[in-house]
């Protein structure tokens, strides 16, 4: 419904945008006149990158845009199901340890020599040597890394890992001599596109590969415009001098006229959470972070914090990924559910809060929830999950800080609630959360012991039993209350035929296929 509101007022704002700039209309339709659209070149952003090295750029709009050029083992879409890519098919040991990689033969670099497991055995030590890839924590759980032959690899980990190819999403670049150059980098790749050298300011061209593997590119051109940050890339996109942009801002709406141009959502693997503080003797009762679930407007913080852009989750597993499979869980409010909880267990309310007297204690429930001040978004939660906590009974306050003093009091466990936000990594482990010496001081037998058990499992069918098996032990045992996934967004001209399926993992997935229509 807020969707749909908030589509009527763009369709209204721009009118009126259009009527007040009548004046220079000749002006306009003479710029219009001399741009020249054709199905041949489709027009994106990237902003000014650090480096044009995948594996070393820590620019996120730079990586979106070099996936273009690149490709990597495997392709992870939004359900984190990995689809064959570099990597024609793989295999593990029954004991989760030893990785079988069996490699395409048919392709090539952009420079005419062919790819082969030295390459992936190169990009794989490049990014071990920087500790600031933003790919350092996807290769960490390597111990060695071997060819059998040009298009084999074994890969042995430290530990087991059941969903370790789901780690390999990153771009694989080509063997090269000496260390690499941050600064003269130029990209060769496997993708379909390559880089074109026009010496042309601040704009890239990727021309299609014509032998790329993956067929042929509809879409011969794709000019990369650099600009400063994102909210330029929308004011450059609203003007129609890009064709599509990914959004960082929740209110892209007043960019886009909603005659000419439209959107898509995509899920993330972004997860918001309440951290729970379990070495607090009240929070460290089940039946008060069971409460604490309950009582929360999990679709009311989608709707007004995230303009309607989030998925609403309970625990730190999305419902599209395909671990979650065909599980039935409720993430809506109830005041009663949680009043039965707490009843069930002996909680009372007393001088009007909720009290429990056990062995001549008595414990009240009364929360701080701390938030870092700087941070918007979450002192709307904050202000929100406090109403809800109220609404049930409990009294509870907001506590605004620092970054700096709010990263402090979560390491030191100086906290009852602490608003927080992470990115689930794609093999599922779990690590922040409920691995050894996580920030929560959350430790449970039954939870680990279905961790332990899903590294025994081979096929989909038991991964995803497994993973069952952990949903109901999250759900039940609650060592984050988990509030909603992130989705992000990308704005687009309709006039691109084909549509778009921008992944999280992938922002371009598909650019290739795309064709734009001919101007009327």
């Amino acid at each position: 419904m807020f969707r749909k509101i908030l589509a009527a007022v763009l369709a209204v704002t721009m009118v009126l945008l259009l009527l007040c700039g009548c004046g220079d209309s000749d002006k306009v339709k003479e710029k219009k006149s001399e741009k020249k659209n054709t199905a041949e070149e489709i027009v994106i952003s990237s902003y000014k990158p650090d480096t044009l090295c995948p594996v070393l750029s820590t620019n996120e709009a730079n990586i979106g845009m070099l996936g273009i050029v690149y490709d990597s083992l495997i392709s992870l879409p939004d359900n984190l199901f990995p689809e064959s890519c570099l990597a024609e098919s793989w295999s593990v040991s029954e004991n989760g340890i030893k990785w079988h990689f069996a490699l395409r033969k048919d392709v090539m670099w952009h420079d005419g020599t062919a790819f082969g497991a030295e390459d992936v055995i190169y990009t794989i030590e490049t990014i071990k040597k920087n500790e600031n890839s933003i790919y350092a924590y996807n290769v960490s759980l390597l111990d060695k890394i071997q060819k059998n032959g040009d298009f084999e690899l074994e890969i042995s980990l430290k530990e087991p890992c059941i969903n370790f190819a789901s780690l390999l999403y990153f771009p694989i670049i080509k063997k090269q001599d000496g260390e690499i150059n941050k600064g003269t980098f130029r990209p060769i790749g496997t993708g379909p596109y390559r880089l074109e050298d026009r010496n042309d300011g601040n704009i890239l061209y990727l021309v299609k590969n014509d032998s790329w593997w993956g067929g042929e590119a509809v879409t011969d051109c794709i000019t990369v415009k650099m600009l400063p940050d994102n909210d330029t890339a929308l004011y450059t996109f609203s003007s129609g001098s890009i064709d599509m942009t990914l959004s960082e801002d929740m209110n892209w709406g007043r960019f886009v006229d909603p005659i000419s141009a439209s959107y898509v959502s995509m899920p993330t693997p972004i997860f918001h959470f309440l951290g729970i503080n379990h070495n607090n003797e009240v929070l460290g009762l089940k039946e008060v972070r069971r409460a604490l679930s309950l009582a929360i407007n999990r679709s009311k913080l989608a709707e007004e914090v995230m303009m309607g852009y989030a998925t609403e989750s309970s625990i730190p597993i999305h419902p599209k990924w395909f671990v979650w499979g065909d599980k039935k869980i409720e993430f809506k409010q109830s005041f009663s559910g949680a009043k039965k909880e707490l009843h069930e267990n002996g909680w009372e309310i007393k001088n009007e809060n909720y009290q429990k007297t056990v062995d001549d204690k008595t414990w009240t429930l009364e929360l701080g929830i701390l938030y870092n001040e700087e941070n918007r978004q979450r002192k709307e939660i904050a202000e929100a999950v406090k109403q809800n906590l109220e609404e049930l009974g409990i009294k509870s306050h907001t506590e605004a800080v620092s970054f700096e003093e709010y990263n402090t009091r979560i390491q030191e466990g100086d906290y009852e609630i602490f608003i927080g936000s992470t990115i689930i990594s794609p093999e599922l482990t779990f690590s922040l959360i409920i691995g050894e010496n996580n920030v929560f001081g959350f430790e449970n037998e039954k939870i680990d012991e279905a961790m332990k058990a899903i590294g025994s499992k081979h096929s989909v069918s038991g991964i995803e039993e497994g993973y069952g098996k952990l949903i109901d032990c999250f759900d039940e045992l609650n060592p984050v209350v988990g509030l909603f996934f992130e989705e992000k967004i990308m704005v687009y001209n309709k006039r691109i035929e084909n549509g778009i399926t921008p992944s999280y993992f992938d922002a371009y997935k598909g650019i290739e296929f795309l064709r734009k229509e001919e101007s009327k």
